[in-house]
């Protein structure tokens, strides 16, 4: 319940690991709360800013059509107004906006630092040091991965994993391995 508007809360549904650039898949919570919109769970959905919830236009259309309003914490957006759909679909534009803006940057600046001879990312790659000197030990354990993974048989992601981190590796940025690292 929320004490300020005396609201029940339904479900929390966060996507925080999920890239503003990429597409939420049907695994994610936005996709899970579109499906208990349309299902009629709830009436509006609380954001703490409509480009936290929108990405594009097409997002706000899909959210609309499923009939639930918006608040945030500026204010409530009503999606069955014009004027509320005119404000949701402006701010949904400047999100979609300012998300590609940052990856042309970003892109500029990998290919600024790749034409200098420069890598791309500012992380040292697993197995170099920052010089570009190999890192023997380092290496040895790349190629064992990746010979556990293409080998007959192939040991799981889980299992290399498992193995990098239980022999003391750690990443660049000094984390265990993940099976996304």
């Amino acid at each position: 319940m929320s004490s300020a508007r005396d609201w029940h809360i339904v479900e929390w549904y966060e996507d925080n690991d999920v890239s503003a650039s990429k597409p939420r898949g049907p695994k994610s919570d936005w996709a899970r709360m579109l499906r208990d919109a349309e299902a009629g769970w709830f009436e509006l959905v609380v954001a703490v800013d409509i480009d936290r919830l929108l990405r594009s236009t097409r997002d706000m259309n899909t959210l609309m059509d499923t009939g639930v309003n918006v608040a945030t914490v500026d204010g409530e957006i009503d999606l069955s107004t014009a004027d509320g759909e005119m404000r949701a679909g402006f701010l949904a534009t400047m999100a979609r906006f300012e998300t590609r803006r940052k990856s042309e940057r970003q892109l500029r600046s990998n290919a600024g630092r790749r034409a200098e001879g420069m890598p791309a990312s500012a992380w040292t790659p697993f197995g170099w040091a920052k010089d570009g000197e190999l890192i023997p030990e380092q290496a040895a354990a790349v190629r064992k991965a990746f010979d556990a993974f293409l080998g007959e048989p192939s040991l799981p992601i889980r299992r290399i994993r498992e193995d990098l981190n239980a022999a003391g590796h750690r990443t660049a940025r000094g984390s265990a391995f993940s099976i996304d690292a």
